[in-house]
């Protein structure tokens, strides 16, 4: 992960008169991090375009702990199905005050869908036909919020039987 130690913004884009795009991201930071006006900040006529993307702070509690902001001119653009801890999350389809743990898993610096998170499903096409773990995309009945696709690890039999991710059956 990325580790921001100036307190400012994560990701700011500002005075570019183009559009920087994320689609399919997974950010997610500590508030001792970034504590300014956000992680992921457009101003000063900079744009910024989000699709499935997002964004969470692990300990939230103080008033800088915006995930997405746009602040003096700038904007989000055409951005839809993004997720974050607060109500920041831009465009139509996105999902608002989600808590880091209820959705994700992670092991070492990857962050995957948990089984039952609201992200899962949640997305939309953009495109892209694999996530950053080289997984197809999408695996369920649509696209996930996020870098990374959930992918089921075990299934439960009847009669108490696990069967772990990566068994073949013919």
């Amino acid at each position: 992960g990325t580790s921001v130690t100036n307190k400012r913004d994560a990701i700011r884009v500002r005075n570019s008169g183009n559009t920087a795009t994320f689609h399919n991201n997974t950010f997610v930071a500590s508030t001792d991090q970034v504590v300014t006006s956000g992680f992921m900040v457009a101003r000063d006529d900079g744009s910024i375009e989000t699709k499935n993307t997002a964004v969470f702070f692990t300990d939230t509690g103080g008033s800088d702990d915006t995930a997405f902001g746009a602040t003096v001119g700038g904007s989000f653009v055409s951005s839809s199905n993004n997720a974050a801890h607060d109500t920041s999350a831009p465009g139509s389809g996105s999902l608002d005050n989600l808590n880091a743990g209820e959705q994700f898993q992670h092991s070492d610096s990857n962050w995957f869908p948990k089984t039952g998170a609201s992200i899962i499903d949640a997305g939309t096409d953009t495109g892209l036909s694999g996530d950053a773990a080289g997984a197809s995309r999408p695996r369920g009945s649509s696209f996930d919020i996020g870098a990374l696709e959930y992918i089921l690890d075990k299934i439960q039999i009847k009669g108490g039987t696990t069967i772990k991710g990566g068994t073949t059956f013919q």
